[in-house]
């Protein structure tokens, strides 16, 4: 598997994740377990793919959910 491949996975595993998890907390740390991945790496390779980090992402969703 190429690694643009499976960067793409571990993005889609961890927004699955948030977006099924919303009622809880969650930290850099914890979405990077997520993804295996280190702290540094994840955090640059969410941003790259999503254009926004993973916290600013987990506000949107919540912000979704608050909003429906």
């Amino acid at each position: 598997m190429n690694l643009m491949k499976r960067h793409e996975q571990q993005i889609k595993k961890v927004c699955n994740f948030i977006d099924s998890n919303l009622d809880g907390e969650f930290s850099l740390e914890q979405l990077s377990t997520v993804a295996a991945s280190s702290k540094y790496h994840f955090h640059r390779i969410f941003k790259a793919f999503m254009g926004i980090s993973a916290m600013q992402y987990v506000q949107l969703a919540l912000q979704t959910i608050l909003i429906t």
